[in-house]
């Protein structure tokens, strides 16, 4: 029997930059996160380990099968972490 695929939990943070930790006005409008979030938000390395300690708990490791990571695209990956990996 083949089953729909269904939401069986997930994790949202916002991350510190270090390189640029001031957002711009544009930033703000166009994503609608604001300077106090990321002010009080942890550093990449922080997030990460919460990430990971997140999907231990969800057995998601265990394969490698079951995770779907989703960013809000290419910028994510291949600007924005580049240039500000904390």
């Amino acid at each position: 029997s083949s089953e729909a695929p269904r939401l069986v939990s997930e994790i949202h943070e916002h991350v510190r930059p270090t390189r640029h930790p001031q957002l711009s006005a544009f930033c703000t409008e166009l994503t609608g996160i604001t300077q106090a979030q990321i002010d009080a938000a942890a550093p990449l390395s922080t997030v990460m380990d919460r990430h990971v300690a997140w999907l231990e708990r969800h057995g998601a490791l265990a394969d490698g099968r079951n995770v779907l990571f989703v960013s809000c695209g290419d910028y994510d990956l291949k600007r924005s972490l580049a240039e500000d990996p904390n």
